[in-house]
């Protein structure tokens, strides 16, 4: 296992290398981009722990995974370009949302188990204590 962690490295080296030799001085030079639909940061076990992907609608996320490799945090931008950080229960589901709403407000939202929210900022930017955290 610990081999493979070294081959596509070795390969982009590898490729980087024979294009470099190919060159001449009057050529500009051209930075490797690397491009996929996703990239994944494994733990020394394989594990999964950092993914970056494109969603299905298309929107860009980073997910934070725990030790068993599910998801536990993101960051994304809706497709209308909204950023979000979302933090997620051990089941996956939203528990947490922090985002930018409509005419850019910010709004906080935490939901219960059925994934109804139980308690949001008001996007008019007034601040509310909510009822179980208040003293």
């Amino acid at each position: 296992m610990q081999a493979h962690r070294f081959i596509l490295p070795a390969a982009i080296v590898l490729a980087a290398a024979i294009v470099g030799c190919g060159e001449t001085r009057t050529q500009s030079r051209v930075e490797m981009v690397m491009r996929a639909n996703a990239f994944e940061v494994v733990d020394d076990q394989g594990v999964p722990r950092v993914v970056l992907r494109m969603s299905a609608d298309g929107s860009p996320t980073i997910e934070l995974r725990d030790k068993s490799g599910k998801a536990r945090g993101e960051f994304k931008l809706s497709p209308d370009g909204s950023p979000s950080i979302n933090l997620l229960d051990k089941n996956g589901e939203v528990c947490g949302e922090f985002m930018v709403a409509v005419g850019d407000k910010p709004v906080i939202y935490f939901y219960d188990k059925s994934e109804q929210p139980i308690w949001l900022t008001p996007a008019t930017g007034d601040i509310r204590i909510p009822t179980w955290a208040a003293p």
